[in-house]
């Protein structure tokens, strides 16, 4: 799986829904492959869009804890 390709495949989906004028609601939901991140914004910039994305919090298991520690 390149998911490089499928980035540029969900930009160009996104750019021909913009043209189309389709509205997207959850725009997160159709960017699946993009997990881990939340779409801030998207604004055109000439022939494409810019995404703006923001990283969710990366949480860390807890260490264990040995038993009479």
């Amino acid at each position: 799986m390149n998911k490089n390709a499928d980035l540029i495949d969900n930009v160009r989906a996104i750019k021909h829904i913009k043209q189309t004028g389709v509205l997207m609601r959850n725009i997160n939901t159709f960017l699946i492959i993009l997990k881990g991140f939340s779409v801030a914004n998207i604004k055109p910039d000439g022939d494409t869009l810019q995404i703006d994305l923001t990283p969710h919090a990366i949480r860390f298991p807890s260490p264990l804890r040995r038993a009479g520690a």
